[in-house]
């Protein structure tokens, strides 16, 4: 990184560019979160199953026999699935609920000033900068000089 620029302003959640598309997604917009809400919860109520299954003791379900971390890593996998594609336990559901929300909530014109204000803020970073730069040198000039005013 050289003095004269700072890193880009860190954000949370997507970009400009992806929050333009989102807004002009369509219907193609919740089948893909639909698909990623099924998905995240498949993978948090296999952790659970996992979970309650370590919690019978080191023989488990398919006892201490070779192979058996295999068989339960399986179960897990497919029991998380199968709960999620019965329903789950909502966690599905508040994604949808929430993403589609957020998806109404975005205009296009939203984009564009979050864009100018990042700009703006990026532009005051760098103007900070400098400014601390001249402060520095402006300060070990001045350390440079106690010496030969203390004489």
């Amino acid at each position: 990184m050289s003095d004269s620029h700072l890193p880009p302003v860190a954000t949370s959640g997507p970009g400009d560019a992806e929050l333009a598309r989102l807004v002009s997604g369509g219907g193609d917009r919740r089948a893909r979160l639909e698909k990623a809400a099924h998905g995240l919860e498949s993978v948090f109520t296999s952790m659970m199953v996992q979970t309650m299954r370590e919690s019978l003791g080191e023989e488990g379900l398919f006892g201490g026999l070779p192979g058996s971390d295999i068989y339960s890593g399986f179960f897990d996998r497919m029991m998380g699935d199968a709960l999620s594609e019965r329903g789950g336990i909502g966690i599905a559901e508040m994604v949808i609920r929430d993403g589609m929300r957020a998806e109404q909530a975005v205009a296009p014109e939203d984009v564009a000033a979050r864009a100018a204000s990042r700009a703006a803020l990026q532009r005051g970073l760098d103007a900070f900068a400098e400014l601390s730069r001249d402060l520095a040198a402006d300060a070990e000039s001045t350390v440079r000089l106690v010496p030969e005013i203390e004489r």
